[in-house]
């Protein structure tokens, strides 16, 4: 069931629980525990496969899994890898 408001991205979502100015900050600019700790409490079935897929891939650089729990998995566990210095940024 998506539960995305008017026309918001679920990388948008993410901006404005964060609280950035730009999109870019959240790759750029925001400190992994930070996405992590958002992205957590975002369950699954809020946003569409492609979605998450399009926020994994935005974030980490990665492609995705086939399902919206596994990007979100595979999204909290390569931003856990980053916030341990076991990542590059993108």
């Amino acid at each position: 069931m998506k539960d995305l408001t008017a026309a918001k991205s679920l990388l948008e979502m993410i901006q404005g629980r964060i609280g950035c100015p730009w999109l870019s900050d959240l790759r750029l600019g925001t400190d992994p525990a930070v996405l992590l700790a958002v992205i957590q409490t975002i369950p699954a079935d809020t946003a569409s496969l492609a979605e998450w897929q399009d926020a994994l891939e935005y974030l980490t650089g990665e492609f995705p899994g086939c399902t919206a729990e596994e990007v979100r998995l595979q999204l909290i566990y390569r931003l856990t890898q980053r916030m341990q210095g076991g990542h590059p940024n993108p």
